[in-house]
């Protein structure tokens, strides 16, 4: 085995004795310092793989439609703007060609009565 799997291999066994032994910290440890590491080595990965949205403008709208969904009384019409606003996300992640956008957003409207 090589030294660096040796390491992991240590740190994987130690880990359930450290968290018997001292369960807060050890989530506190996880919380504050693993978290955002974990986040800050994702973002690079996830941007090479072209993973966001090609405007930033289209977060907004879908933010904005899901703090207008908090309002709405009808769980039907809340389960509708739901699936809409995750089929359009969908249309609009898989998708950067303009004509083929307009269709998947038409179906995905479409369907939105019938599939909440």
């Amino acid at each position: 085995m090589r030294r660096g799997d040796l390491i992991h291999l240590g740190l994987m066994l130690a880990a359930p004795g450290v968290a018997y032994l001292l369960p807060f910290e050890l989530l506190l440890l996880s919380y504050a310092v693993l978290g955002p590491a974990h986040y800050l080595t994702a973002i690079s990965w996830l941007h090479d793989r072209k993973f966001f949205l090609p405007h930033k403008g289209l977060g907004l709208a879908r933010a904005l439609v899901a703090l207008g969904a908090m309002f709405l009384a009808s769980l039907y019409w809340y389960g509708v703007v739901v699936w809409l606003a995750f089929g359009v996300g969908a249309v609009l992640a898989a998708e950067t060609r303009t004509q083929r956008l307009a269709i998947g957003a038409v179906v995905t409207s479409a369907c939105s009565p019938w599939c909440s």
